[in-house]
C-alpha cells in the first residue's frame, strides 16, 4: 500500500476502526495480485506485452483523473487550515 493511501485511511478513519479497515485494504490487495496475473497473462499472449503496457497507462491515468474528479468536492469539505 502506498503512503498517501494510508496516511489518508489514517486521517479519515476513527481509531478503533483502523485495524479492520487495513485488514481488508490488505486482504483486497493480496486477492487482487493472482487475478489480475490470471488475467494478464492471456491477454499478453494475445495482444503483446506493448499494447497491453500501453492500454495498463491509458486505464492508470482515466482511472486518477476520475478519482480526482470524483473526489474533489472532499477536499472542500476535509480540508484543515494550516497551522504555522
Amino acid at each position: 500500500m502506498n503512503v498517501p493511501v494510508m496516511a489518508y485511511v489514517q486521517e479519515s478513519i476513527a481509531p478503533e476502526m483502523m485495524g479492520k479497515v487495513f485488514s481488508l485494504l490488505m486482504t483486497a490487495m493480496t486477492l487482487s495480485m493472482p487475478i489480475g496475473l490470471l488475467v494478464a497473462g492471456p491477454v499478453v499472449e494475445v495482444i503483446g506485452v506493448n499494447t497491453w503496457f500501453f492500454w495498463s497507462g491509458v486505464a492508470l491515468i482515466v482511472n486518477a483523473v476520475l478519482c480526482r474528479i470524483l473526489t474533489r468536492r472532499y477536499d472542500k469539505v476535509t480540508m484543515k487550515p494550516q497551522v504555522d
